[in-house]
């Protein structure tokens, strides 16, 4: 029989995974949603036929040459977990963010409709 794992090592696990998850969608996935976005409202990204792979490419040089905007993107939605949590009090303490962001949210909008039934 296997030991069981420390609770510290889960959650190190499990903000390892967060953090990976959330660097290859500001890494990869998307500038590839920007590119589509701008190709379909401005044309095509600067009269390349490579299309996508020149939008990559230039987006790998902004983040070698430490653009804060191909920066921003690759840690964007890193930081955007971060500010989440920390707008709603849950750092890792084994609450589910989305569990409590839902039921502030149904919360909220249980007083809204007793105000409007109230009201009526």
């Amino acid at each position: 029989m296997t030991e069981p794992s420390p609770p510290g090592r889960a959650w190190l696990a499990q903000e390892l995974i967060w953090i990976l998850g959330s660097l290859l969608i500001g890494l990869l996935l998307l500038p590839g949603i920007i590119y589509i976005v701008g190709s379909q409202l401005f044309g095509i990204y600067k009269g390349s036929s490579i299309g996508m792979g020149a939008f990559y490419s230039d987006y790998a040089h902004d983040l070698a040459s430490s653009h804060i905007s191909a920066w921003i993107l690759a840690v964007g939605p890193l930081l955007l977990i971060y500010m989440l949590r920390l707008i709603l009090g849950m750092l890792p303490n084994g609450i589910d963010p989305v569990h409590k962001l839902f039921t502030l949210l149904s919360k909220k909008e249980a007083t809204c409709q007793d105000q409007t039934s109230a009201s009526s």
